[in-house]
């Protein structure tokens, strides 16, 4: 304890104290006198403050947390762990949830309470695992952070993907062959008449010949192509909402890309026409090819291709990467290798997800089926 005499004549004692995150805090009281009667007397009350003080803080420590609580503590370790675009993604799906479900204390809400909130919209059952998913990382937060007895979402029962012929035509419609991609850019440089046209014909096919992620493909700078020795580096991907070049979406997806001579005369296209970019991908107006962009067109010359099997009301530009895995298992890519040209960081996604029975992956089978003699 300390004291210093006032202007007014009074004497002020301090003393200081460390709280509960071992931080120096300080109080005071003011007495009319610095004698020893004062001193005592002061002595005891800021002994009785801090206490007050360290009391405090305890009950605030003990106090339930609120989801908007735990939310913004658990969104720090998201945003760290998480590309910006993914993390905003994410971030934009909790909306609803934490309008319904931030100003509630998380240890009043019951596994039953999600359980009816994720059935209570009409999401599809891929949604509602994302959702789930999204919403289990801020319970498992609390109840790291001793906030909660338990992650509740671990006790959600949510229906597991049906296996049905319907569900399973509807996902092969996700992807081209090499023979629909032929006819589909067929179509669309037929019908093409403004320089744009044929630019956006021509990005598609790259996408489709190289698996980019539209992201990292409108990012493309000319300073990461390497035409000698056929090669691209992917380093960043382009973020729209932002409008900015950011990171990819791992560490894996930081790559070389080989290139085959078609993807070569594409970028010799756009080379011609650089409008003054430091990007590859722009159009006659010096802006790049964007993910909306592409995605409109992909249903226009879609309709107009009517490619057997395919709504094209579901086309979009992440059907070209679908497709690019699915050749290059067609192929016999080793597994790893389409791992690192992609940029994928779980296996599981290249084996389980991409992957599909294509009709030259039956037509294969078949002939070898002939040949087999007992």
């Amino acid at each position: 304890m300390y004291k210093k005499q006032q202007p007014n004549g009074k004497w002020k004692f301090f003393e200081k104290y460390q709280d509960k995150q071992d931080k120096w805090k300080q109080v005071s009281v003011t007495k009319n006198s610095g004698g020893r009667e004062a001193q005592s007397q002061a002595r005891t009350e800021l002994e009785l403050k801090i206490a007050e003080k360290l009391s405090e803080e305890k009950e605030a420590e003990e106090a339930p947390k609120t989801i908007n609580e735990c939310y913004a503590e658990s969104r720090k370790i998201r945003q760290a762990e998480l590309a910006e675009s993914t993390y905003l993604s994410e971030t934009y799906g909790l909306k609803d949830f934490i309008k319904k479900f931030g100003q509630r204390e998380i240890i009043s809400i019951e596994p039953k309470e999600m359980q009816e909130y994720l059935f209570s919209n009409k999401y599809s059952n891929t949604t509602r695992h994302t959702i789930a998913l999204r919403i289990g990382h801020i319970f498992q937060y609390a109840y790291s952070m001793g906030f909660t007895h338990e992650n509740i979402m671990n006790r959600i029962i949510l229906p597991k993907q049906k296996k049905s012929a319907e569900s399973l035509a509807k996902w092969k419609e996700k992807f081209f062959t090499m023979d629909e991609m032929r006819k589909f850019l067929k179509s669309w440089r037929s019908h093409a008449v403004e320089k744009d046209d044929f630019k956006r014909a021509d990005f598609v096919e790259f996408l489709f010949l190289t698996g980019l992620r539209i992201g990292e493909a409108s990012g493309l700078q000319w300073s990461h192509v390497d035409i000698l020795k056929r090669v691209i580096y992917i380093q960043f991907s382009w973020n729209c909402n932002l409008k900015k070049l950011g990171p990819t979406k791992n560490p894996q997806s930081v790559r070389y890309v080989t290139l085959n001579d078609r993807c070569l005369e594409i970028l010799e296209n756009f080379r011609k026409d650089k409008y003054g970019s430091k990007f590859v991908f722009v159009k006659s107006n010096g802006v790049q090819i964007r993910n909306a962009d592409i995605n409109t067109y992909l249903k226009i010359e879609g309709a107009r291709a009517n490619l057997f099997g395919k709504n094209y009301k579901q086309f979009s530009a992440h059907m070209l990467r679908h497709s690019h895995i699915t050749m290059l298992a067609f192929l016999g890519a080793p597994q790893k290798a389409v791992m690192e040209r992609v940029g994928h960081m779980d296996a599981r996604i290249t084996n389980g997800v991409y992957t599909h029975v294509l009709p030259e992956n039956r037509q294969d089978l078949q002939l070898k089926l002939e040949n087999l003699n007992l």
